[in-house]
């Protein structure tokens, strides 16, 4: 998963904006991980309970491999690696590694809601990153499935689109991988994204029969520094996150 930078007061302030993400709500399950093919559909969902909170960060590591599988028991994709961050800055992210079973298979992965109290003249970036991997000798194919082609997408206030990434379809010869990597804006830079009160992601693709993809992606929101205040330490000693 893509490493978050966490931000260190040494000044004895923290920063805040107006109203910003102080106490973020995540909606549960926190993330759904879905599989079908011509074979039937499943699906493997994580809870909240499923993960640990440090402070006001959630965070789930998948522990071992999951097999999904259709209502005859049949194996349509095996999740091998999962896992998500989300905090109340607010930061969306997740990772996966993923194989197909002998089908071709539609693989969607959707992360929870994260809502806190509306940031104005907000900013945002996201980025997300895909390995293909052929496994059975033939031709690997990963095909996203949004709009252009797109594995990846970014979501705000409900399900406005911040973003799309990752072009495909990719491809890759017997034996072989290949990976690709994608951000908006580029840079390192930040966005406009006007008034924001909840984010989520998800990743849309179909992965070809036998063959592996893995990924990982964060969405991240932060108030444009013009609207920034100082609240001293003392005054937040009393606050406790809500959950």
């Amino acid at each position: 998963m893509p490493r978050i930078s966490q931000f260190v007061i040494t000044t004895g302030v923290v920063v805040l904006a107006g109203a910003a993400a102080a106490w973020a709500d995540i909606g549960d399950p926190a993330i759904v991980f879905e599989a079908s093919n011509s074979m039937g559909s499943g699906s493997y969902t994580v809870s909240l309970d499923d993960g640990a909170w440090d402070g006001d960060s959630w965070f789930w590591m998948l522990v071992r491999p999951i097999e999904i599988r259709n209502d005859a028991g049949d194996i349509l994709l095996t999740l091998n690696e999962g896992s998500a961050y989300f905090q109340n800055d607010p930061v969306v992210s997740m990772g996966f590694s993923a194989a197909a079973g002998g089908v071709d298979t539609h693989f969607t992965i959707t992360s929870s809601t994260v809502s806190f109290p509306t940031i104005n003249n907000a900013q945002a970036r996201a980025s997300a990153a895909v390995t293909l991997t052929e496994s059975n000798g033939d031709t690997a194919t990963l095909s996203g499935l949004y709009a252009g082609g797109n594995l990846f997408e970014a979501h705000y206030n409900g399900l406005n689109v911040f973003t799309d990434l990752l072009t495909g379809p990719y491809t890759k010869g017997a034996f072989g991988s290949t990976s690709d990597s994608d951000e908006y804006p580029g840079g390192g830079a930040f966005a406009p994204i006007g008034a924001v009160s909840d984010i989520s992601a998800q990743w849309d693709f179909q992965l070809s029969a036998h063959d592996q993809a893995s990924g990982t992606s964060v969405f991240v929101v932060v108030p444009v520094p013009g609207t920034i205040c100082l609240i001293s330490v003392g005054g937040l000693a009393g606050l406790r996150r809500r959950r």
